[in-house]
């Protein structure tokens, strides 16, 4: 039996003990990613496994646990370090700090620029006040059909604008 076949068999007789590691750790919210760590826990510690030095089921359980608190470690220093924020662009721009009408115009100005002033009317209605394309039709006195041709134009432009391509 070569190595891959004997690691598959392996992982699946190994699947409950790092499923078991991970619920004790509570890595619910993680747990697919948290797995594959584990299963790569468990191909290193199969690797690594000399026979001479012990059995392999608590070499295999002590590795795992190690790199599943190892990735705990990295993903909490990371999660120190960086914000992360959830919501729309604009709320970022307009609760994070910058409530100042000026900031807010001058964000403003920098995203429409190159826009014309209907594509304009949409990105303030839809981007900055969540607005519907039916509420900013009947608004504008215009068709349903008309705003979303606005924004079809508005995001073709602004794709390309900010486009990293």
């Amino acid at each position: 039996m070569d190595k891959v076949q004997s690691f598959e068999q392996l992982a699946e007789d190994y699947a409950p003990l790092i499923k078991k590691t991970l619920v004790s750790f509570h890595l619910i919210n993680d747990y697919d990613e948290m797995f594959q760590v584990g299963l790569i826990a468990l191909w290193k510690a199969h690797q690594a496994f000399n026979p001479d030095k012990g059995c392999f089921p608590s070499f295999a359980k002590s590795y795992i646990r190690g790199e599943l608190m190892t990735a705990l470690k990295k993903k909490k220093r990371f999660q120190d370090k960086h914000l992360f924020y959830e919501g729309t662009i604009a709320d970022q721009y307009m609760t994070g700090g910058i409530e100042d009408s000026y900031f807010k115009n001058a964000w403003l100005e920098d995203w429409t620029k190159g826009l014309t002033d209907r594509e304009t009317l949409w990105v303030k209605g839809a981007i900055l006040n969540d607005e519907t394309a039916q509420s900013i039709a009947e608004k504008e006195n215009v068709s349903v059909h008309t705003v979303r041709s606005w924004k079809k134009s508005a995001l073709k432009k602004l794709r390309r604008k900010f486009s990293l391509a």
